[in-house]
């Protein structure tokens, strides 16, 4: 069996700051959107993780097998 896991990164910063850049998270929205569906392979939201303002979680490796935590 094998086991995929997407991970998107993005660091568009803060909304509040001045050199905010709200492209980037739309970028990363429509990337995801691509990742969901057909042609993008119909990827599960519990086989996506997002990283970046908003989203904070830790990648590790535990008895040779990947674990995500997102919080």
């Amino acid at each position: 069996m094998i086991n995929r896991h997407l991970i998107l990164i993005s660091n568009p910063g803060n909304p509040n700051d001045e050199n905010y850049v709200k492209t980037t998270e739309e970028t990363i929205d429509r990337w995801e959107a691509f990742f969901r569906s057909p042609i993008g392979g119909y990827w599960k939201d519990r086989e996506i993780t997002r990283f970046g303002e908003g989203y904070e979680g830790k990648l590790e490796e535990k008895d040779g097998k990947q674990k995500v935590e997102v919080f």
